[in-house]
């Protein structure tokens, strides 16, 4: 009987131990029955009749983030639709929310979603902003990053990147201007008619063979008379 009681005794012992220092944990100012201030996670159930009154933790789904005096404690945010989970609630912390894949929060605590825009040269994959690989472009509109075209022969005018397609050129062809001189074979010559000139025709005498080449040497005179 003796040793069943040193039992009891022990263990109601150990009971109020586990009660002063959960009441300790709980009170922030006060006594363990007249508490003037709880902290975090718990709300203040005060006495009727009295300024002070007992703390109690804060039930599923409600928090407190901050030690307090107040009797209720604040709701948890539900993360649905749009937002799913990044950190689940608990009574000393709120939940926080992030956007589904595809979509990225706006405002400081992400009070909306909005649709994911990539940038030019990246793409949406499974929920993020990818660049585009080497022989790919996406000039930032929605959809996938494309293949560059291919340019025939290879003619290249200006090389991809990865906001831009190739810019493939036109066949180049060297056209050379080459000034052509008339030769001279007869006794008219047409000249070059000059855009926006009247055509003009110069004839140019050229004399005959015979008298261009024929020399005359002067001639002695001839008479009657002697030299003595």
């Amino acid at each position: 009987m003796a040793r069943r009681t040193q039992t009891l005794v022990v263990g109601f012992a150990m009971l109020m131990v586990i009660m002063r220092t959960a009441h300790c944990n709980v009170c922030l100012e006060g006594t363990e029955s007249c508490c003037t201030m709880c902290n975090k996670g718990h709300l203040l159930e005060r006495h009727l009749d009295r300024d002070c009154g007992i703390c109690k933790r804060c039930f599923d789904r409600w928090y407190k983030s901050q030690p307090n005096n107040e009797p209720y404690c604040s709701k948890c945010r539900i993360c649905e639709g749009v937002f799913e989970y990044e950190k689940n609630c608990t009574a000393t912390s709120n939940a926080v929310c992030k956007c589904v894949p595809g979509k990225k929060c706006v405002g400081e605590n992400c009070e909306k979603c909005e649709k994911l825009q990539c940038k030019a040269g990246q793409e949406l994959i499974k929920g993020k902003c990818m660049n585009c690989p080497y022989g790919k472009f996406n000039p930032g509109t929605d959809g996938e990053c494309q293949t560059w075209k291919s340019c025939e022969n290879g003619n290249i005018l200006l090389n991809g990147t990865s906001s831009s397609d190739v810019v493939c050129g036109g066949i180049v062809t060297k056209t050379t201007e080459r000034s052509t001189t008339t030769s001279v074979t007869s006794t008219e010559v047409k000249m070059p008619v000059q855009p926006n000139q009247p055509i003009q025709q110069i004839l140019i005498k050229i004399p005959d063979q015979e008298d261009a080449c024929s020399c005359h040497y002067p001639e002695e005179e001839q008479g009657n008379e002697q030299l003595n």
